[in-house]
């Protein structure tokens, strides 16, 4: 889970004045494609308000691009919350994202292999 440096903060209720702070960002369901339709990561999103716990954590996607270089979160229709893609416009993000997208499943694969879940030899990449 990743408590945000600045909270997503929306209408509580529509044409209502009060707000509620989404403070808390956790992830679930990620795909991970480094072959086929890839090099992407795509999965859901949720955004949680910790100080009002009552609040429906609201449910979008993510998506991590590397053909393209952006990150995406798409919010559900309706939040009032708007999608801002960020591009991955460094080397630094980049890295990050081609971490994710290979070395994450790298090492699942391996540690199948190392702890004896899966009888065979490890080796990087896809063929």
């Amino acid at each position: 889970m990743i408590t945000l440096t600045a909270p997503v903060v929306l209408n509580s209720k529509v044409g209502g004045s009060g707000t509620v702070a989404f403070d808390k960002l956790y992830l679930d369901d990620l795909r991970i494609k480094r072959k086929s339709g890839g090099p992407v990561v795509v999965g859901s999103a949720y955004l949680v308000s910790s100080a009002n716990p009552k609040v429906q954590p609201l449910q979008g996607t993510i998506e991590i691009n590397r053909l393209l270089n952006v990150f995406r979160f798409t919010p559900p229709s309706g939040s009032g919350f708007v999608e801002k893609p960020i591009d991955l416009d460094t080397q630094q993000k980049q890295d990050a994202a081609d971490a994710l997208i290979v070395i994450a499943p790298d090492a699942f694969e391996e540690a199948l292999v190392t702890n004896g879940i899966v009888a065979g030899v490890f080796s990087s990449g896809v063929p």
